[in-house]
């Protein structure tokens, strides 16, 4: 139960990750064709997209840790949560729209993330 939360834990910051990274980048000028000196320092300087890449870090360390943990393919499938809740938090802190496909979509990534979760290990010889 104790992996299961630093699972979540983890997927949850990687998404917040993913929500300051994309506020950074609101409205910046970035092109990848164009990656000199003075488009990386704009982004050094850009306070959304550092928190981001900290942020993203973090669960990057933490997901290492879940990995020490548990089999990929238990705690793999939860990456997919991310999908709800970076939909979720784009819609409040980026005015994000949300369509009925979105909803209609998340609604069967989390009963498929409900059934591995619920039924891992039940099959296992």
């Amino acid at each position: 139960m104790k992996n299961l939360l630093y699972i979540i834990i983890a997927v949850c910051i990687s998404s917040l990750g993913q929500i300051l990274l994309r506020r950074g980048m609101s409205g910046s000028d970035f092109e990848l064709s164009v990656l000199d000196t003075t488009t990386i320092l704009s982004l050094i300087r850009n306070f959304y997209v550092m928190s981001g890449l900290l942020v993203y870090g973090l669960s990057f360390i933490l997901w290492l840790y879940v990995l020490s943990r548990v089999q990929v393919s238990y705690a793999y499938p939860f990456v997919s949560l991310s999908y709800p809740i970076v939909m979720i938090l784009s819609n409040i802190f980026l005015k994000e729209p949300l369509g009925k496909g979105l909803w209609i979509g998340v609604f069967f990534i989390l009963i498929g993330t409900t059934i591995i979760g619920v039924t891992y290990g039940r099959w296992d010889s």
